[in-house]
């Protein structure tokens, strides 16, 4: 909201099909409490504790698909997530480093 973002570009979905799972840092602990990053400073920041969640891979290779909606879901899924805890939808998903892998997001 403070730079007036209204869409992501979410780049290398690609490179994730490797995973069996994808995790996605969600926060930070430090000394058991959930923190802020913005509230601890450089020394404390080196010794937070990430909290994760966990998600399905796709484990499948996505480089030639050219539609969001052709993606295996659990790759949808991953990245309608990122949306729910940004905040900010994905406009563009590339897929590969080929100026075609570039997909706009189905409405």
């Amino acid at each position: 909201m403070l730079s007036g973002v209204d869409a992501l570009f979410l780049t290398k979905l690609d490179i994730l099909s490797a995973f069996e799972e994808i995790r996605i840092c969600t926060g930070y602990q430090f000394g058991g409490a959930k923190v802020h990053f913005y509230d601890l400073d450089s020394y404390q920041l080196g010794r937070v504790k990430p909290i994760y969640e966990t998600l399905p891979g796709w484990h499948s290779d996505i480089r030639d698909v050219r539609k969001f909606s052709e993606l295996p879901p659990e790759a949808q899924a991953y990245v309608e997530r990122v949306e729910e805890l940004v905040g900010v939808r994905v406009g563009w998903v590339a897929n590969g480093p080929e100026r075609e892998a570039l997909m706009e997001r189905d409405s």
